[in-house]
Parts: structure tokens; C-alpha cells; sequence
């Protein structure tokens, strides 16, 4: 495993196994970015940490759960969340249609928002993130529109948008980074777009910095019907945004990252000469049984038959920058539950 530079040098990297036990939320997921990019000041390198192999990670903070006594605690779908220079923890929750924010022990400070469709009123859940200045900027998908509010939660502006955001990140200039489905449910061919934009801070003006098609869906024939399905374990633009600027992007079924700077001039790749997790039938059940686990019916028996599943599976599914620069990739396969991750300085 080696970054080429343009100057030939080649950087190895370390492979790095993390039991990751940072911040659970009531859905358990845990969020390693936060340990890795949130570095306190005057943080040191991490790279010793990485040469041991593992890192383990206690838990140090846990919001929401069962024994919950504070109804204004309580978390249903956490849609995203964020962290202030503070400390504070800003938590979108889909199913509540607000944002609560935490102090930095866990305890409940305020909640943003309700249901609705009026000025600072959320229609469902999505991506936060808080900018140079403070504010709040939440992504509320089924209104399709950007909300803004001040750091004490008074609404200020909206930004009607048409497009899913799946990851969106603030850089040290204050311009936003978006990364945007574009989807056309009338393409018979199922292809659509992936794009990763950069707007300013009040999202303006956007520039695409990378982008590439994707097949979301197909039509399969069950029985004497042709019923449009989803492409399982599909690719992903992977990227993440460097506290100096750079900007690391690559589609997660090629194993070819291109390091970008704040002008979008080439200035490296990340190349493995690796064989992407094969697709096991272990994982198509794990397929299937996602259906009912997400509130719906399942599939029939002739949608399972007619579904066409991929050889492979991408090879990587989340790229993480620490505060010292340190590029890490999670693999799409994790090892005994284990998630690891490819290290490069």
C-alpha cells in the first residue's frame, strides 16, 4: 500500500484495527471521526498510536438509551450530528423532527425546532454541522431546504435544496462541503449521480469538485411482472476535507484516492493493489432481512430470486483525516467485528 506523490516518493501505510467505544447514541452507532479529527488544542501526532496496530477505545460518553429519566433526552433516529468549539453535541433526531444539544458530559441543554413546515420547523431528519462562526446549519431532507440558526438556536435564514445530502462538512475557509445524490427515478436505466460540491458558507455559488455515476436500481422481472429494484452494496464517493485544505476523494470500489488542494490541483494518489470483500450469502441474507428491519414487509420470494447481486463489495466505505493530516480508510470489511483501517501520512 503506497501514496505515489507527484514527486515519486512513496508514504506506506499502517493497517490499524480500533474497537471503537467513543459516543453511543441510542442507535450505537459510534463515531471514531470524532475522536480522530476533533483533537483537543496543542494535540499531538498519533502516528505512535497508529504503529501499534490497535487502538482501543473506551466509553467515555453515552446519550440517550433505555434508562433514560429526562424525556427531553430521549432519542428515537439520529439523523446526524455535530460538536461545537464548546464541546456542546448537536444531535438530529428524524423521528422527533428537532435538534437537542448536549453539553459535553451528556445533560441536556435545549432542543431546536419541531414538526412542521414553517421557518424553523424540520419535515424529517438529516445532516448538521456547525461553521466558523458558529452557526447552525441542518439539512431538513423532507422539506428540501437548509435551515440556519444562531449558536443559541434562534432560526435566522432558509436555502431552499432539491437534492439528498448524504455528508456535509464545514472546511477552515468557511465553505461548505456537500455531498449530493442526484437521483431520476425516470431513468429506465437506474444511473445517477454523485457529486461532491463546495458551496460558501451560506451555500452559494457551488463548484463540483469531483463527481460520478452510479447504478442505484435496475428492472428485474418477477414472474410476468417487471418491478424496479435496488443494485445491492453499490459504490460510493468517499471524501473527506483536511484542516489545511486538501481534499481527499475517491470512489469506494477503486482503490485510487486522489489528494487534492484548496485549488483543486492534483497533488497525489492513494493506490492499494488489494482484491475488494467478496459478496458472501451471508451478506445477502443480511440484505434481505434489512428490509423488515427497516419497517417494511420484506422481500418476495421472486424479488429475491430476480435480485442481481455485485461479485464484490466496494473496498472501502469512510475516509477520516486527523488534526495532524493523517489519512485513514475504513475497510468495508471489518475483521472478527473489528473495524480497521488502512493508515497513510
Amino acid at each position: 500500500m503506497e501514496i505515489q506523490k507527484k514527486e515519486t516518493s512513496l508514504l506506506k501505510g499502517l493497517p490499524l484495527r480500533s474497537r471503537t467505544h467513543f459516543v453511543v447514541l441510542i442507535t450505537a452507532i459510534v463515531m471514531l471521526a470524532v475522536f480522530l479529527c476533533a483533537g483537543p488544542a496543542g494535540a499531538g501526532s498519533l502516528k505512535d498510536l497508529y504503529a501499534t496496530g490497535l487502538v482501543d477505545l473506551d466509553l467515555s460518553l453515552e446519550i440517550g438509551g433505555d434508562e433514560v429519566e429526562d424525556d427531553e433526552a430521549i432519542l428515537f433516529t439520529v439523523s446526524g450530528f455535530a460538536i461545537d468549539a464548546k464541546g456542546n453535541i448537536y444531535i438530529s433526531d428524524g423521528r422527533l423532527y428537532c435538534i437537542k444539544v448536549f453539553d459535553s458530559s451528556g445533560n441536556w441543554l435545549k432542543t431546536i425546532g419541531r414538526e412542521g413546515e414553517g421557518p424553523g420547523e424540520f419535515r424529517g431528519g438529516g445532516e448538521i454541522v456547525i461553521d466558523n462562526t458558529g452557526r447552525i446549519i441542518a439539512h431538513d431532507f423532507q422539506n428540501k431546504r437548509f435551515q440556519f440558526f444562531s449558536a443559541e438556536g434562534e432560526y435566522l435564514d432558509t436555502r431552499l435544496f432539491q437534492d439528498g445530502v448524504d455528508n456535509m462538512t464545514v472546511g477552515p475557509d468557511g465553505d461548505i462541503y456537500l455531498d449530493l445524490q442526484e437521483f431520476d427515478f425516470m431513468d429506465p436505466n437506474g444511473v445517477n449521480w454523485l457529486r461532491l460540491v463546495r458551496m460558501s458558507g451560506d451555500l452559494t455559488g457551488p463548484e463540483t469538485v469531483d463527481s460520478t455515476s452510479v447504478k442505484f436500481w435496475e428492472m428485474v422481472r418477477t414472474g410476468d411482472a417487471i418491478t424496479m429494484a435496488s443494485v445491492p452494496f453499490p459504490p460510493d464517493l468517499e471524501w473527506a476535507v483536511a484542516d489545511n485544505g486538501n481534499i481527499i476523494v475517491g470512489r469506494s470500489d477503486k482503490y485510487s484516492l486522489r489528494i487534492l488542494s484548496p485549488e483543486y490541483e492534483l497533488l497525489g494518489e492513494i493506490k492499494r493493489d488489494v482484491q475488494p470483500p467478496p459478496v458472501t450469502d451471508a451478506d445477502k441474507e443480511a440484505y434481505f432481512e434489512s428490509f423488515e428491519r427497516n419497517g417494511q414487509s420484506g422481500l418476495s420470494p421472486a424479488m429475491k430470486n430476480a435480485m442481481n447481486f455485485p461479485r464484490n463489495k466496494p473496498y472501502f466505505d469512510d475516509i477520516v483525516v486527523d488534526w495532524d493530516g493523517t489519512i485513514l480508510v475504513r475497510w468495508t470489511e471489518p475483521v472478527d467485528e473489528i473495524p480497521v483501517y488502512d493508515v497513510f501520512d
